[in-house]
């Protein structure tokens, strides 16, 4: 028996309740109300409190899903000829960015980049922070 994976699933329907506070200080409530509730027009919430108040309309909700990055290879390939093993400085940069968000400041980050691409010469991003990576423990 074959098992078919799918990539790109997408939900057929919604259950969606949105949370809102009651607007009595002292009470502070919770009132969880559906989609549907929020989307009807002069809606009224009634709280433990005796509070009465009604949510602002609803008109829609959109459901946006996450785009794929493009890897850093497939941008660096447009990236100019290298000269005299210097980076590319789309290259470097955005290297530089992976290393600042592992804690190393951007000229050690930098120094590291250049240094690491002189002894291996590296067009892909990520082979070039993991060289660097490597360099830099030893």
């Amino acid at each position: 028996m074959k098992i078919k994976t799918l990539k790109n699933q997408k939900p057929i329907d919604t259950d969606i309740h949105l949370k809102y506070l009651c607007p009595n200080t002292s009470c502070g409530y919770t009132h969880w109300l559906s989609l549907k509730e929020t989307q009807t027009k002069n809606f009224k919430v009634v709280c433990d409190c005796g509070t009465v108040f009604q949510p602002k309309t609803v008109k829609k909700l959109k459901l946006i899903y996450l785009a794929r990055k493009k890897s850093c290879s497939n941008q660096t390939k447009t990236s100019v000829a290298t000269i005299d093993n210097e980076v590319p400085q789309d290259l470097l940069n955005k290297a530089k960015k992976i290393l600042i968000g592992y804690g190393f400041d951007a000229l050690e980050a930098e120094n590291l980049i250049k240094d690491s691409f002189k002894q291996k010469p590296e067009k892909d991003c990520v082979k070039l922070v993991k060289n660097t990576l490597v360099l830099f423990g030893g």
